[in-house]
């Protein structure tokens, strides 16, 4: 993945996102899809390992572990329904809502955040259900601390062979590997940008073929490095505009817009806790007015 100064690759998605209503799936992907589906981003949970009896006894490891919504609504008596707001299910995030007398604590799910692992499931979905082109676009906002402060993130470059990347394609100096590449920092000082309402990005020229690979994160240069996360683009789309993989930096769920055959082949794989919404769908905290009751009636959760 390379920094482009092409930032009219995306200037077919500023008015279909303009267009549109913010925090609905057309105002994050763009107007004009034939479906759309929104996927909820997983959450960690941890348990403490149980204390020893003896001195004899071995330290047994945390136990760890990733839920999804469906799972924290059950706990706390809500219901699962497409617009489902993460504040609702966990009662404003009360510590409380988080924490379970089985000793399972639940941090509250990443924003922005869908991750390289579950891109890489999208990528084969769509190599199935469409004659997708094989160039892919990629925009990552340009407000990232971690993309301002290059200097301050390194990691030794002997971690990287069991990744199995090149580190020649990031700056290596003296064994030490700037996990932000010289490139990208250059960029997000010096743009150009691609503008949307409220957010300024940088954009990436990928492949498919690349995005199927999770290791790509660790070459893209926008922060990762053995043991420690970067930062993530917030949009995908391919040459062809046949559809868009999107979020933003403040939404834990992922909306992908594209063809029906493309969103019902995401939606029927179980490894994505998803639901499909319609372009105009408020997917703002006021949009869920269903999750903030309780509901004990039997049967009333579904996924």
């Amino acid at each position: 993945m390379e920094v482009t100064e092409h930032v009219e690759l995306g200037s077919w998605l500023i008015p279909r996102v303009s267009a549109a209503r913010a925090a609905t799936p057309a105002g994050i992907v763009g107007a004009g899809f034939e479906a759309y589906l929104r996927i909820l981003h997983p959450v960690s949970v941890s348990r403490d390992a149980p204390s020893r009896l003896s001195h004899t006894d071995a330290e047994g490891a945390p136990d760890e572990s990733c839920w999804p919504w469906a799972e924290i609504a059950r706990r706390n008596g809500r219901s699962m329904h497409p617009l489902v707001q993460w504040r609702q299910l966990s009662n404003e995030e009360d510590q409380g809502a988080l924490s379970f007398p089985d000793g399972w604590s639940v941090e509250r799910p990443p924003d922005y955040f869908l991750g390289a692992a579950f891109l890489s499931r999208l990528v084969a979905h769509i190599h199935r259900s469409s004659r997708s082109a094989e160039d892919v676009v990629a925009a990552v906002w340009n407000g990232f601390g971690a993309l301002n402060h290059r200097e301050s993130l390194s990691a030794d470059s002997a971690g990287w062979n069991e990744l199995g990347v090149d580190v020649r394609c990031l700056s290596a100096d003296d064994g030490v590997v700037h996990l932000v590449s010289r490139q990208v920092a250059e960029a997000v000082t010096s743009g150009p940008f691609f503008e949307l309402p409220g957010r300024e990005y940088l954009l990436f020229c990928s492949s498919l073929a690349e995005l199927s690979d999770p290791r790509w994160v660790y070459s893209a240069g926008i922060g990762w490095g053995p043991g420690f996360p970067g930062v993530f683009p917030q949009l995908f789309w391919p040459a062809t505009h046949e559809w868009v993989i999107g979020g933003d930096v403040d939404l834990d769920f992922t909306i992908v817009g594209g063809s029906s055959q493309l969103i019902h082949s995401i939606r029927s794989d179980a490894r994505f806790e998803s639901y499909i919404v319609e372009a105009r769908d408020d997917l703002s905290r006021w949009g869920d007015v269903v999750s903030g009751q309780a509901d004990s009636e039997e049967g009333s959760m579904h996924l």
